[in-house]
């Protein structure tokens, strides 16, 4: 994974963001002192445009700011400098109406994680190229297959369609002897035509 996206991982797992609000997190938000952080905002995509908008269930809150998560955020700061960032307010389409055109009107934030463009982050785009190959780059499972010219999406390994490499663990139930296994986990694994590829 590209160094100016490792702060994500940090971020998701040391303080529970998703991705869009991962995305949004600007310098504003981090109260070191306090040792908080204020989820605000997530970036997301909108009719093929990405805007700014209130986290997922339209409601900000408060997360601690664990000290382990505090100093790779000012390590990533070191290298990557935050980068104000201007995008639509919930909605990039234009506004029909004077109070539309008000809630919609383009706000400014200093992103932590941007891209090479120094612009806000496009969560498809850095699922398909950067998210999703690296578990398969790292060994974890089964490399992507590549994308068709017909521009087909790539396809992700499934452990339901049997895609985990050899070397990751059986799933616990597959070792226990068939005896034990209820008749319902017996009958998802058997091959039929609709899982059988």
């Amino acid at each position: 994974m590209p160094d100016r996206y490792e702060l994500l991982v940090v971020i998701g797992a040391g303080l529970g963001l998703r991705p869009g609000e991962a995305l949004g997190l600007a310098l504003d938000d981090i109260d070191f002192a306090k040792e908080v952080v204020h989820v605000r905002r997530q970036v997301k995509m909108l009719r093929a445009k990405l805007c700014s908008a209130l986290p997922k269930g339209r409601k900000a809150r408060d997360v601690p700011l664990p000290s382990s998560v505090a100093r790779a955020v000012r390590q990533h700061m070191e290298q990557f400098a935050p980068v104000p960032v201007t995008l639509p307010w919930d909605d990039p389409t234009p506004a029909e109406t004077p109070v539309e055109a008000e809630h919609r009107r383009p706000r400014t934030y200093s992103l932590l994680v941007n891209g090479r463009e120094r612009k806000a982050v496009n969560r498809n785009n850095l699922n398909s190229h950067v998210w999703k190959p690296a578990p398969a780059t790292a060994g974890v499972i089964a490399p992507l297959e590549e994308e068709g010219t017909d521009g087909a999406r790539v396809r992700e390994p499934s452990r339901e369609r049997g895609s985990t490499p050899t070397s990751c663990p059986a799933p616990v139930h597959a070792a226990a002897p068939p005896s034990t296994r209820s008749s319902r986990s017996l009958e998802r694994e058997a091959p039929g035509p609709e899982n059988s590829s």
